[in-house]
């Protein structure tokens, strides 16, 4: 898959887990980020993706000013996109996560996720209930930005 189908991609994908307003490879004329994907639920939350496609590009994406100074980027909760296999956990920000992408012979693309948290459905009786796992990282690393970032109020 191409950088913009991942992103396409990623957009419906941010839109079924719960961020109903969903944009793909944005630009803007005010801000200098230009998130390849960005997703707002209706808590005014945010989620912000960024695809990289090579290690090049993820290696550049650390000299941008907002990454330097996260509270001056865009997104409550981060994440890089990647195919499968590109980058280690090790490599990704405090605060970040990693998921990949998968797509094999022409089947419908999978999502894992590397580093981050990883929402499972546990069945207790007659009711489910979500049950969280943080792969990678721990709860504050995954707390980081949206600690930072969820205080609407300032």
């Amino acid at each position: 898959m191409t950088h913009d189908e991942i992103a396409a991609w990623a957009a419906s994908r941010v839109k079924r887990m719960g961020y109903p307003i969903a944009f793909a490879n944005m630009t803007s004329a005010i801000h200098g980020e230009q998130p390849d994907v960005l997703g707002v639920n209706c808590w005014s939350h945010s989620i912000l993706i960024e695809v990289k496609v090579s290690r090049s590009d993820f290696l550049a994406d650390k000299k941008k000013p907002w990454r330097a100074n996260p509270k001056m980027g865009i997104g409550d909760r981060r994440v890089y996109l990647t195919p499968k296999g590109l980058l280690k956990p090790e490599e990704i920000p405090y605060g970040w996560e990693l998921w990949e992408i998968d797509q094999k012979d022409g089947k419908k693309p999978r999502l894992k996720i590397i580093k981050g948290r990883l929402e499972k459905r546990a069945q207790g009786g007659a009711f489910s209930t979500r049950v969280y796992e943080y792969v990678n990282c721990d709860v504050d690393e995954y707390k980081h930005f949206a600690g930072m970032k969820n205080d609407k109020t300032s």
